[in-house]
């Protein structure tokens, strides 16, 4: 379990020269599949400005979550920033299964970046088989190279609150974009401008 309070995750690159997966570059949780125990709760701070990439656009290699990357993990975030991250998918926020609720907190100013022919999705958050709910807290000014400037959905979103705003994309969903029939996006509160 990591709780922050406060202080600053700054500066650091999950970053490869080989074909790889480059997961979080400012934290990344691993937990156990269909074990919700490993758990990430953000009160204050800062994570802003990491990356996971590559070093040749030549190189395919997957990256995913510049600021916090969740596999089978558990995050909540009350407050705080995710800012000024960057990688492939997911340039703030990247889950892959379990469960991100965010109920206060910005995540903003995060890209992610198209290295080769595909990618570039969910500037500031991607959910890749698991579950995002907004209930507050706020999700602006993030990029996507590809899809999904704000909220790339692979999986499920529920938004009852908070605001989706000033996010861009080259190729569609500038704030939110709902990637297949078997993913869903319930909208019952919040904005999306």
């Amino acid at each position: 379990t990591f709780y922050l309070y406060g202080g600053s995750i700054t500066g650091n690159n999950s970053d490869t020269g080989r074909n790889a997966t480059v997961t979080g570059g400012g934290v990344a949780l691993k937990g156990n599949y269909g074990d919700n125990s490993t758990l990430f709760e953000m009160y204050g701070g800062a994570i802003t400005n990491n990356k996971a990439t590559v070093e040749s656009s030549l190189i395919s290699a997957d990256t995913s979550g510049g600021g916090v990357t969740l596999t089978n993990a558990t995050f909540y975030l009350y407050g705080g920033d995710i800012t000024e991250n960057e990688s492939k998918l997911g340039g703030g926020v990247y889950v892959n299964g379990d469960t991100f609720s965010m109920y206060g907190g910005t995540i903003s100013g995060n890209t992610a970046s198209m290295y080769s022919e595909s990618g570039g999705a969910g500037g500031g958050v991607y959910i890749n088989s698991g579950s995002f709910t907004l209930s507050a807290g706020t999700i602006s000014n993030n990029k996507a190279d590809g899809s999904a400037g704000g909220v790339r959905v692979d999986g499920k979103f529920t938004m009852t609150g908070g605001n989706i705003t000033q996010n861009s994309s080259k190729y569609g969903g500038g704030g939110v974009y709902i990637s297949g029939p078997s993913n869903t996006f319930t909208m019952s509160g919040g904005t999306i401008t």
